[in-house]
């Protein structure tokens, strides 16, 4: 699934995304604490739990008041809730 597939597109540019469902339910979710070794980095964080930076964006999606600003409030200590891999496996 491509994660793009609900924004429209005009003659050049996607228009603002529409963000697809995700079931942000507490099975498919987990808390975790961010380490000082992601501080600031979602990309290296995104990475490490997905294998790819791409799902970086999750963590604004999940956490939208806690990361106002997604990669400044990424801090060490911070208790943030992200997707299981196993089931972004499963959307993807």
């Amino acid at each position: 699934t491509n994660f793009y597939n609900n924004t429209t597109l005009n003659s050049k540019f996607l228009e603002y995304w529409n963000s697809p469902y995700l079931n942000t339910s507490s099975v498919n979710t987990e808390i975790v604490t961010i380490t000082h070794n992601y501080e600031n980095r979602p990309d290296l964080y995104s990475y490490y739990l997905y294998n790819t930076p791409r799902y970086l964006w999750t963590f604004k999606y999940l956490n939208p008041s806690v990361l106002q600003n997604p990669i400044w409030d990424f801090k060490a200590g911070t208790e943030i809730r992200i997707f299981r891999p196993n089931y972004l496996a499963k959307v993807n």
